[in-house]
């Protein structure tokens, strides 16, 4: 049942991963802070919000369903590949929960109609908080990576479909070490935005049908 449950929040955040990569094509990728703040009243960009957050519980059930299936065979490399994406996803929960409770649902949408001092302070409380997020995002590329990579190194070997999810998660973790370099190396920056298109989505939809696939395959054994 838990391998099942992980193995449908793998999907689930495939899917979420996409759709939080294709929704800025819709509203546009702001090129200021105050297009950014403007973007607060356009639905699609709340919706990105929203799956962003709820994408992370989707990542976590998958991984700990993964770490399960593994700790037998890898005791090490999935229960470090798991610490890693805890501290993962406990950042960048508080770092979303913020944004969307704090950031545009209190500060942004009080903007409207606020004297000058009240905006001022305002104003500052959204930069002071888009600069901390901004600083916590390496800790965030960081703790992903080393968990993909561990995660990688605890499904390699097995069979044909496992061995695919190992290469996947080995592209995610190379992802994430190019994605920490691309702002200091120009060419890499397009390498880490295409990568991230195709790469994100497409390996965590493989460990998600991983793991239904396992489901399916020991529940006759009594699993």
């Amino acid at each position: 049942m838990m391998l099942r449950a992980a193995g449908l929040a793998g999907v689930i955040a495939g899917v979420t991963t996409a759709a939080i990569v294709a929704l800025p094509y819709v509203y546009g990728t702001p090129a200021s802070f105050e297009e950014r703040l403007a973007l607060h009243g356009d639905p699609w960009y709340m919706l990105r919000q929203w799956l962003s957050f709820l994408n992370i519980f989707a990542i976590l059930l998958a991984g700990w369903g993964l770490a399960f299936h593994r700790l037998r065979a890898s005791p090490g490399a999935a229960s470090s590949g798991m610490l890693f994406l805890l501290f993962y996803g406990a950042t960048e929960l508080i770092g979303r929960a913020v944004m969307i409770f704090t950031r545009e649902y209190r500060w942004v949408h009080g903007l409207e109609g606020a004297d000058s001092e009240t905006r001022t302070a305002l104003l500052d409380s959204i930069r002071t908080f888009d600069a901390v997020w901004s600083g916590a995002f390496p800790l965030i590329l960081i703790t992903f990576t080393l968990s993909a990579f561990l995660f990688a190194w605890a499904t390699r070997g097995g069979g044909r479909f496992q061995q695919v999810v190992s290469m996947a998660l080995f592209a995610a973790a190379a992802l994430g070490a190019v994605t920490f370099v691309a702002p200091y190396v120009s060419w890499l920056r397009p390498v880490a935005t295409w990568g991230y298109v195709l790469v994100q989505p497409a390996s965590r939809f493989i460990v998600g049908l991983f793991l239904l696939r396992e489901s399916a395959r020991i529940r006759p054994k009594g699993y």
